[in-house]
């Protein structure tokens, strides 16, 4: 009797297996085609058994049937983690390949109005009035294109200072979204548990919450965890973004007081920048992943201009006139140079915008200064201060320098907004004499007034109401009074050649005005193709891991139909063999 009671139950689960796999198979239809749904796959397993003795005192074992071991995601956590390092570091080098497109598109590469056209105006007016100094057209001609050329300058600067501005709504936005989807996860963990604790597989939550972290990984680096209660913990730069217990979130902040510019901070969790390590990113160091570092490094952290490109001390500058080299000072300046190169790797270089700003400051501050110098020469000469310490320098060379038509010189083309090239002031020379001269102001690094960068720099307003102020005549103390300075506009026009500008500071090569804006262009677009390499090869790789991933995780129809059928067979096999213990039952029970 109890051999067919067992023989009943072994059928019974035979039924209850049949059905849960008819259940995973029409579940797996039924979600074929939404997006993130993992194939289920049913285990079963030998239920208990009995154990007998038998005739030899030893065991024998019935088994009473099978039961449903595990509602199985077939899920690679290898293939997932490679999946979203790589789609994070695709989504990184998406967004610098758009920010390049755009700042070509702006500076007319893309549509064939190139702006080296308009610097090569404001030099052709220069050609045009050394032929006709005197002629009133000329001048006129030069005023207005250094106005216009400025003038598209400061359109350019500004536009792209805009572009960078507005990349904060975009962080804003990446910022909401991870926020929402770390309260998602921590949410789904909670249910996981809940659901685990009670003895069920909450396979659909396991899908909504990977695609979850699929999505998270798009926008930051993410290191996760499973633990044995289902609840997984998610770490983002090493500061965890979603525990066991709760989610932290984040939040956007001036990157300095009076910056226009946010980062992302942390919210809670002891707060703190998200990216403590800076801006700075190679594939080596695994640090070019995640969209939102890719908005940060892409758009840098300040406003670049000329002063943030480091020059190179030169030996000539730092040896006296008898050929000797003060190398304590000149060690001292190689120094402070290479503390500069160390900041401009980190903090410019890795930005496509800041570096294209700093580039744009210093081809203007290049020829500014250069047009400045030739119109308002300057000297050297060495004073004593009223502590009795000699200092060097530099005054308006009044022997030298061209005049006006209403015979005054030191009228620069190109001034600081209020800020004066010279400064009228009576000083003593080092033999005893006291001379009053126009002492130039120089730049100050920490004063952005002084300096000649495209925030402050426009044209003379007194030049521009009377182009008599620009100095086109020779000075009478050179010997051609009388003339026109031909010979000085020539210098200038000269100049235009001549490698004065370096793109790179650790690079040797000098450029002229127009190759440097030649090579400013290239180094966008290097940095454009650089991103578009590896678009290509990790849009590659990544369809090549969801692939793999797919193969382990997508629904095939035709198998689950097939198992629908086999497990259809199972159940009616199961009814039948049930089918005949109830008769031997009631065989067994109608003859007693």
């Amino acid at each position: 009797m109890s051999s067919l009671l067992t023989s009943f139950s072994a059928g019974v689960s035979g039924i209850q297996v049949a059905q849960s796999g008819l259940n995973v198979s029409a579940h797996n239809i039924a979600n074929a085609d939404r997006k993130g749904y993992v194939r289920q796959q049913l285990i079963v397993a030998d239920h208990t058994y009995i154990n007998t003795y038998n005739s030899y005192k030893g065991f024998d074992q019935t088994g009473i049937g099978t039961h449903v071991s595990l509602v199985l995601q077939r899920r690679n956590e290898f293939l997932d983690i490679r999946y979203r390092e790589e789609n994070g570091r695709l989504n990184f080098y998406e967004v610098r390949a758009e920010t390049v497109s755009e700042m070509q598109d702006l500076f007319g590469e893309l549509k064939g109005q190139s702006f080296t056209n308009d610097m090569k105006d404001i030099w052709a007016a220069f050609q045009e009035l050394s032929k006709l100094p005197d002629d009133i057209t000329s001048r006129e001609l030069l005023v207005s294109e250094a106005d216009s050329f400025l003038g598209k300058c400061k359109m350019l600067y500004n536009q792209i200072n805009e572009y960078q501005v507005n990349l904060n709504s975009n962080i804003k936005d990446m910022v909401e979204k991870i926020n929402s989807l770390s309260e998602k996860i921590h949410n789904l963990n909670s249910d996981i548990v809940l659901y685990k604790v009670t003895g069920q597989q909450p396979n659909d939550l396991y899908d909504e919450r990977n695609e979850a972290l699929d999505e998270l990984s798009k926008y930051v680096p993410i290191f996760t965890k499973e633990y044995s209660n289902g609840a997984v913990i998610v770490n983002v730069e090493g500061i965890p973004l979603v525990t066991e217990d709760r989610y932290f979130t984040m939040k956007t902040e001036q990157i300095n007081p009076g910056s226009e510019l946010l980062k992302p901070v942390w919210a809670d969790n002891g707060g703190g920048d998200v990216f403590r390590e800076g801006i700075e990113f190679s594939p080596e160091a695994g640090n070019d992943v995640g969209m939102l570092k890719g908005v940060l490094a892409t758009r840098g952290l300040f406003t670049g201009k000329y002063t943030d490109m480091p020059i190179q001390p030169k030996e000539e500058d730092y040896t006296d006139e008898n050929g000797v080299l003060d190398m304590a000072g000149y060690r001292r300046a190689m120094n402070r140079f290479e503390d500069d190169v160390d900041y401009y790797n980190k903090m410019v270089r890795p930005s496509v915008i800041t570096t294209l700003q700093t580039q744009l400051d210093t081809l203007v501050h290049g020829m500014v200064t250069t047009i400045n110098d030739a119109l308002c020469p300057n000297k050297e000469i060495e004073i004593v201060n009223a502590d009795g310490t000699t200092e060097t320098i530099k005054v308006l060379d009044t022997e030298h320098a061209p005049i006006g038509c209403n015979k005054e010189m030191g009228h620069e083309l190109f001034k600081r907004g209020t800020y004066d090239r010279y400064t009228e002031q009576t000083v003593t020379l080092t033999d005893g004499t006291t001379v009053t001269v126009q002492r130039y102001n120089e730049e100050d690094p920490d004063d952005v007034f002084s300096l000649y960068t495209l925030s402050q720099v426009s044209v003379n307003s007194d030049i521009i109401v009377d182009s008599a102020y620009l100095p086109l005549i020779e000075n009478p103390k050179s010997g051609f009074a009388g003339g026109y300075a031909s010979s000085h506009i020539m210098e200038l026009i000269d100049k235009w050649d001549d490698p004065v500008l370096v793109l790179d500071p650790e690079s040797n090569t000098a450029y002229s005005f127009t190759d440097f804006y030649i090579g400013m262009m290239g180094t966008v677009g290097t940095s454009g193709e650089i991103a578009n390499n590896f678009i290509e090869s990790e849009t590659t790789l990544v369809d090549s891991v969801d692939g793999q991933r797919k193969s382990l995780t997508s629904v095939s129809t035709d198998e689950e139909l097939v198992d629908l059928v086999r497990f259809q067979h199972m159940y009616s096999a199961c009814s039948r063999y049930i089918t005949v213990i109830d008769e031997m039952l009631e065989t067994l029970i109608t003859s007693l």
